[in-house]
């Protein structure tokens, strides 16, 4: 390591070329590491370098790592958490909408106008022709700036190709139409472990390469707070009614010991008809669940629980093997809707400045919300159950009052400050 030191580092591989003469710029030791900082005399090309690092020490013994170098400009709308655990987009605050499983230009057209700030397909984890990985964003983008959270090839994280998933950030970051980072779906699933040392080395890859994009991650198990570390963000799916969300969300609360911020994964996919659907292609419209009030109250009812965005699973529209809300007209009018509805109230989803609650009202769980700007607060009731609710709403929620709630009901008011 000293004449590695004194004689500068030797790098090669530089995408296929010899780097010509290394400046060593920085050397120093910590807890028995050397770290160098060092540049070609030429510059560093444009785009991803593959790098080899080799190191001598005094006796000969010789040992070579790999590790790749990112020269990129610094995209104008990176995605980033920030410490409030808020997505945040140019310094601002952010309350993002997103949904699984789109490839239509159409549909990607459709989403945007709708306020989707993101979508997704599973084509990318299961591909690693990163080339058409961007053109995908490209589409997005033409979208009316519609973006993308992409995933990496499955296969290569279970066979640590940790340099597929390098290229793949190496060809994206850069993209006006990258949204995060997808690393990974349930790692903790026997059928797909990857162990949390190892999801945590590719975040960590990807962090290095690009700080400019969140990395988020898909968890269930218990055992969740060993990738904590992976993830800037979790990804928490309650593909349940409303009561669930709130179950749910108190649950990967206390397995993250209330130390991470949570993206909420809703559902709009009705699995009860869904033999039904494949079998015959026919469906019950009045029988489809979740129906519009059930998937309006989950929403308002995770954002009372202070989730940072909304996400669903997912579109699919027309798919002969899912049965999706999209596919379903009149399902997807009272979506729609909801989704208008959502939109309409951005200001303050985009607000960290939130209390909240919860009240029992004959076994009944109803949950309340206030969420603040500079000059206004909304104030968020969602009963959380299929019947019917009188609720009187404590003096801690700064309006106290007596509503009634129906099915599912949820109640938005808005009031000054």
């Amino acid at each position: 390591v000293r004449r590695l030191a004194e004689e500068a580092p030797q790098l090669k591989g530089l995408n296929g070329d010899e780097p010509g003469p290394v400046r060593l710029l920085r050397a120093r030791g910590k807890k028995g590491e050397w770290h160098f900082c060092a540049v070609p005399e030429k510059g560093w090309p444009n785009g991803l370098s593959t790098l080899t690092f080799s190191a001598t020490d005094n006796s000969g013994n010789n040992s070579t790592s790999q590790g790749w170098l990112l020269n990129s400009p610094k995209p104008e709308n990176g995605v980033v958490i920030n410490a409030n655990g808020r997505y945040e987009e140019n310094g601002k605050p952010i309350f993002p909408y997103g949904i699984y499983q789109v490839e239509k230009d159409e549909d990607m057209a459709e989403l945007r106008s709708l306020g989707f700030n993101a979508v997704h397909t599973y084509f990318w984890e299961h591909s690693r022709d990163d080339d058409a990985c961007r053109g995908y964003l490209d589409r997005c983008w033409a979208a009316d700036g519609l973006r993308a959270f992409v995933g990496f090839d499955r296969k290569a994280i279970l066979n640590d190709e940790i340099q597929v998933i390098a290229h793949r950030v190496g060809t994206i970051a850069d993209h006006p139409g990258l949204f995060v980072y997808y690393l990974f779906d349930e790692p903790e699933d026997p059928n797909q472990y990857v162990s949390a040392s190892q999801m945590n080395r590719f975040a960590d890859l990807i962090r290095g390469l690009d700080p400019y994009h969140a990395v988020v991650l898909t968890t269930w198990n218990p055992s969740m707070i060993n990738y904590r570390s992976t993830w800037d963000t979790h990804w928490s799916q309650a593909y349940g009614t409303p009561g669930y969300v709130v179950g749910l969300l108190d649950d990967h609360k206390r397995f993250l010991n209330n130390a991470s911020p949570i993206t909420l994964l809703l559902h709009c996919y009705d699995y009860a008809q869904m033999a039904e659907y494949r079998a015959t292609g026919k469906y019950d419209v009045n029988a489809f669940s979740p129906d519009c009030d059930w998937m309006r109250c989950a929403a308002w009812t995770g954002i009372c629980q202070d989730v940072n965005g909304l996400w669903w699973w997912w579109f699919c529209k027309n798919d002969e093997n899912w049965l999706t809300a999209p596919t379903v007209p009149e399902i997807w009018k009272g979506f729609c809707g909801m989704m208008r509805e959502l939109c309409s109230y951005q200001e303050f989803l985009e607000s960290d400045k939130m209390s909240y609650g919860r009240l029992s009202v004959d076994h009944q769980l109803v949950v309340w919300g206030v969420k603040r700007t500079a000059d206004r607060e909304l104030l968020i009731v969602a009963n959380t159950s299929d019947k019917p609710v009188d609720v009187t709403l404590p003096a801690e929620t700064g309006h106290p009052q007596t509503l009634t709630l129906g099915r599912y009901g949820v109640s938005l008011q808005v009031f000054p400050r």
